[in-house]
């Protein structure tokens, strides 16, 4: 639902009000820019909610009627579901850190354990709720929509989080590092995702097993690796963790395969 400029702006002069405590009706066009943007926000996290790309607030039920809401209404409504969200981050951030372990990999120790607290403690959901504050630099193996941003993308990034921390909790810590240490010696400073390395160190392990060194061109690697990937989280993985992650565990790290096989393929044509 779309709202022209002179519905929000009355939207926009509340916050303000609420900003300055009532005791000033002047602000920095900078200041004013971001209230926009907080309101804007809001009403959108309210239209994600109603077009079903959003179900996790518990705390609010919103239903669309027939007559159109007022941007004011739509707003509140819209900042009650920031701050559920916040709320969902932050559960999932607990139980993340109730056996977190960031396997000596210091990007993402400084990323998780470090940074993140930082967000819980000073994002900002009235005044600008588009800020996610960090830079979130532990990379994942699917990147974030580029529209993401404040809770929402604090909260989808945590969710991967908690996906890889599953998915390498279920292998004796001393493996991780060892699959590290193969990939590089100086693993500990560099940007590496985990479970990458991870699934690259067992798929290479298995490749290596094959008769001959595989020769076909990339695309014929990749389906041989994610091949591998498959048999192994069938065969493997899965005594370890039921079926319905391990599927979605195969398909998170499937989104490394195609690099990995183009690496591969020039590692071994030096």
């Amino acid at each position: 639902m779309e709202y022209g400029i002179e519905e929000l702006l009355p939207v926009v002069k509340y916050l303000t009000e609420k900003y300055t405590s009532k005791e000033s009706t002047s602000i920095t066009y900078e200041k004013a820019q971001q209230l926009m943007g907080a309101v804007l926000y809001c009403i959108e996290e309210r239209e994600k909610h109603l077009q079903g790309g959003d179900d996790s607030s518990e705390q609010i039920q919103i239903v669309e009627s027939g007559a159109k809401k007022s941007a004011m209404e739509a707003y509140k409504e819209g900042l009650q579901l920031v701050m559920d969200k916040v709320r969902e981050a932050k559960s999932i951030y607990e139980e993340i850190m109730a056996n977190f372990d960031s396997y000596e990999s210091l990007c993402c120790y400084d990323t998780v354990a470090r940074g993140m607290p930082a967000f819980f403690v000073h994002y900002d959901a009235r005044f600008s709720p588009q800020n996610h504050l960090l830079t979130l630099d532990y990379p994942l193996l699917v990147n974030m929509p580029n529209e993401l941003c404040g809770v929402d993308l604090i909260c989808s990034y945590l969710k991967v989080i908690q996906l890889e921390q599953r998915f390498l909790q279920a292998f004796p810590r001393t493996y991780v590092i060892e699959a590290q240490k193969e990939y590089h010696k100086g693993y500990k400073e560099l940007f590496l995702n985990l479970s990458s390395v991870v699934m690259r160190y067992i798929v290479g392990k298995m490749l290596e097993r094959e008769e001959e060194a595989y020769k076909g061109n990339v695309e014929e690697l990749e389906h041989k690796m994610k091949t591998l990937l498959h048999l192994f989280m069938e065969l493997e993985y899965r005594k370890r963790e039921e079926k319905d992650f391990c599927e979605e565990a195969e398909s998170y790290l499937q989104e490394d395969i195609h690099s990995f096989a183009v690496e591969y393929k020039n590692y071994v044509h030096g």
